[in-house]
């Protein structure tokens, strides 16, 4: 058939022309301004096949052709005649010039010659029979070509890793996919410092493929001061409710009225614990520790016991006076992260949903025997398919193809 025909309404055979049956073919949308000449190939809505009849559309004018895509052989002089088509050469579809051509660069592969261009620019060619331009598997081929078309991966494949941590600070921990290929870089790794809370427990969960650790915390460091003598029986220690440095800004006032037969009492003044002594007849202090330590057990007071608690020092028995001073507290230090590299790794490796995700291990020489440090979500990376994946993926986009095309039962 010639393509330089003219357009026909009548449909014909697409088996030297274009066959229209068996399932092999497929009905698509031929656009305005258009005219489809029976018997010659057309890409059409992605799909590449022999019209089996004519049609033409004017302006704003759509129809409908079916274009047969069964695997057969081909009569034909829709080529590009500058080409030599020689017989096994591989034929493909050049969607800017509507025709066929030998040249693969950024065309469809069709078929393959079956015998050379005559004088007449005339040649048989094997139609693959099915192709579609969004698909990576364009073509139905033999499965021989399908094979050799693979590209060749690392033999074994390399699983998606990640590193954390420092090895010269013996907390560095390597992270590794259980399963080689990029499947592994879906998965991130997260290490939370749940810091101010104290005294937290290590605890590992999985959403998803995310893996977090939530790490451990020691009990920090509360800031504290101490008052009077222990030996004199009036020692109090003075201990910040709050864990951390936010108690070193605590002041404890004991005043003394310079009045007599004053009462105990407490004031609060943002910070700073005014505790105003209690005196006698003859104006002399006559509060105790151990009055101290009942007045800020009081309900009126809750908001120097929300500051505040104060205990005897040691041995001190609390029974005698104590003396006017002011008691500035200190030392406070933040909860720390406490879980190490190993307690991080075998909470991980013993965790029924992590340990199906990835392994941990220490990283090089690191003992693993130093806390680590909080890591942000990052996902782990470097995952290579083996050849088996590459392959069986490429198998796999030929039997969709092949079922595609009605070439293979479900």
């Amino acid at each position: 058939m010639s393509w330089t025909g003219q357009p026909t309404p009548v449909t014909v055979d697409c088996v030297g022309y274009g066959k229209v049956g068996d399932g092999k073919s497929k009905k698509v949308t031929v656009p305005e301004n258009t005219t489809i000449v029976a018997g010659l190939f057309y890409l059409l809505d992605g799909f590449l096949g022999c019209a089996a009849e004519g049609v033409i559309t004017g302006a704003g004018e759509t129809a409908e052709v079916v274009l047969s895509r069964e695997a057969a052989t081909f009569e034909t002089d829709q080529i590009d005649t500058t080409k030599a088509f020689a017989v096994g050469s591989k034929v493909y579809w050049d969607s800017n010039n509507s025709r066929l051509t030998t040249d693969a660069a950024g065309n469809l592969l069709a078929g393959e010659v079956d015998e050379a261009k005559d004088a007449n620019n005339v040649i048989h060619f094997k139609f693959y029979g099915f192709a579609h331009a969004d698909s990576d598997t364009t073509v139905i081929i033999p499965v021989a070509a399908a094979v050799a078309d693979l590209v060749a991966g690392n033999a074994q494949g390399v699983a998606a890793s990640l590193n954390t941590g420092v090895v010269g600070n013996n907390n560095a921990i390597t992270w590794t996919a259980d399963k080689v290929g990029e499947g592994g870089e879906e998965i991130s790794v997260e290490m939370l410092d749940p810091a101010p809370l104290a005294s937290q427990d290590l605890d590992v969960t999985v959403a998803d493929k995310k893996v977090t650790v939530h790490l451990a915390t020691d009990a920090g460091t509360a800031a504290s001061g101490t008052s009077g003598v222990e030996g004199n029986n009036n020692g109090l220690t003075w201990t910040a409710k709050e864990v951390g440095v936010a108690g070193d800004g605590i002041n404890v006032i004991l005043e003394d009225p310079d009045d007599v037969s004053q009462d105990l009492a407490v004031v609060v003044d943002g910070a700073t614990i005014i505790i105003k002594l209690a005196t006698g007849a003859g104006g002399a202090i006559t509060t105790t520790p151990d009055d101290i330590i009942a007045a800020l057990a009081l309900p009126a007071n809750a908001a120097a016991d929300a500051l505040v608690g104060a205990a005897n020092t040691g041995a001190s028995t609390g029974a005698a006076a104590v003396t006017d001073q002011v008691i500035e507290l200190a030392g406070g230090v933040e909860p720390a992260i406490s879980s190490t590299a190993d307690l991080v790794i075998a909470a991980v490796n013993i965790d029924a949903e992590a340990s199906v995700l990835l392994t941990a291990a220490n990283t090089g020489a690191s003992t693993g025997a130093a806390a680590v440090v909080a890591v942000a979500e990052t996902p782990l990376a470097g995952g290579v398919e083996s050849e088996g994946q590459l392959a069986l993926a490429k198998m796999n986009e030929l039997l969709a193809s092949l079922r595609a095309a009605g070439l293979l039962a479900e």
